[in-house]
């Protein structure tokens, strides 16, 4: 992690194969959990999307999602949003969940 929130993950010489060569060995993911601040107010926005590199290619850019804080309810929303289009409303309960 490093800057106001930014969390890094760098594969050295990972090498895997063009998706043109062979597509399933060309796939990847990445799993992680990261924690919110604690104290966070009622209303707080929390913002999130990736950008993947492969080479020197420009980057690919993922869906940013949008954690709105709301404690009192406990129910949450994550949306996914693509070209500023709401594409997806999630409630999730309880908040925060496994």
């Amino acid at each position: 992690m490093y800057g106001a929130g930014y969390l890094k993950f760098t594969f050295n010489n990972i090498n895997l194969p063009d998706s043109n060569v062979n597509e399933p060995a060309s796939n990847g993911f990445i799993s992680y959990k990261v924690w919110q601040k604690a104290n966070n107010p009622d209303g707080t926005v929390i913002n999130n999307k990736a950008s993947i590199y492969f080479d020197f290619n420009p980057p690919i850019v993922t869906n940013k999602t949008q954690h709105v804080i709301n404690k009192l309810n406990r129910a949450g929303f994550i949306t996914i949003i693509k070209n500023n289009q709401s594409l997806l409303d999630l409630r999730l309960f309880p908040n925060p969940f496994d």
